[in-house]
């Protein structure tokens, strides 16, 4: 329920949810629920009988699955749920199955290699549920696949200096890209999906990222510098989110928030490594900064929400 106070910053055309809708969403969270439950299980009973089962039982079982998943799938009507379980299905059993021939084949593939085949191989199953869950499976998949990746060149050691042990290793660079593949997917799933959530999620997932492979290249390591190609790539995904919520139909000040906690949170990594901390006062000034950098965001987002609003109703009369 929005209270008066609040109603200023609602959107005109803001319409809650009706009874129905709320009763089409929760029967399509069960049932995505449920169809996920039945392909962990189907995975927790491999497990659990491993050493009972030879090769060509343990294929079976899953290809049987696949194939069920893949006719009800072919069969169901486009929108319905069904057709988006079978399809759920299948982007999770192909990955079981293609971890299964892994292991039972023993190939020696790295493990993001085994993440970024099953992105590909569940792309085609997320393109046609066009379901924002299945798409945030797959930007998970995908996500954990390229970190994967960086991780094989040394990406999560640099984490290690977070905790003072003074490891620098770890391709900033890499992480920045990945930041800006989140970003792009954001736009993208946006249009295919209609999913304005998702696109939240990715965007704040891209910024995180961001921030954090420039902190710790910036904070963390022993020189206290940022290479010219990471400054120009952070750069690029700042202007990036200043144009997102610059559009003309957007209008949306989610992209400038994420824009002022990253700046606030670099402003803090490098305010903690350039402070001598000798007395408490230290803190105070730093939580005094945190507190009045946090406050002033929020009060020109408002301002500038409520300068876009009025915009749209005069535009609109």
């Amino acid at each position: 329920m929005v209270t008066p106070m609040h109603a200023e910053f609602v959107p005109p055309e803001f319409d809650p949810p009706s009874t129905a809708q709320w009763r089409r969403f929760t029967l399509n969270a069960l049932g995505l629920a449920g169809i996920s439950s039945l392909s962990a299980g189907g995975v927790f009973f491999l497990a659990a009988n491993w050493q009972l089962m030879n090769r060509w039982q343990r294929f079976s079982l899953f290809e049987a699955l696949f194939l069920l998943s893949a006719v009800v799938a072919w069969h169901a009507r486009a929108e319905s749920l069904w057709r988006q379980a079978a399809l759920a299905a299948l982007t999770v059993l192909g990955g079981v199955l293609l971890g299964l021939y892994g292991q039972t084949y023993q190939t020696g593939a790295d493990t993001y290699e085994l993440f970024l085949t099953w992105a590909t191989v569940a792309l085609p199953f997320a393109w046609l549920s066009r379901h924002p869950a299945h798409w945030a499976l797959w930007a998970l998949i995908a996500n954990i696949g390229f970190g994967l990746f960086v991780d094989t060149l040394g990406g999560f050691d640099r984490l290690a200096l977070i905790v003072g042990s003074g490891h620098d290793s770890g391709p900033s660079s890499a992480w920045l890209l990945l930041a800006f593949a989140n970003t792009g997917l954001a736009l993208a799933l946006r249009r295919v999906a209609a999913a304005e959530w998702l696109s939240r999620v990715l965007l704040a997932l891209g910024a995180a990222i961001g921030s954090q492979a420039i902190a710790l290249q910036m904070g963390w390591n022993s020189a206290q510098t940022i290479a010219p190609l990471n400054a120009a790539l952070y750069l690029m995904l700042c202007a990036a989110l200043v144009a997102i919520a610059l559009r003309a139909r957007l209008k949306d000040i989610f992209p400038l928030a994420l824009l002022g906690s990253s700046l606030i949170y670099l402003s803090v990594v490098y305010a903690v490594t350039q402070i001598k901390w000798e007395n408490e006062s230290a803190f105070f000034v730093l939580s005094f900064w945190v507190l009045g950098t946090t406050a002033g965001l929020v009060f020109a987002l408002l301002k500038l929400h409520q300068y876009w609003q009025r915009g749209l109703s005069e535009a609109k009369q």
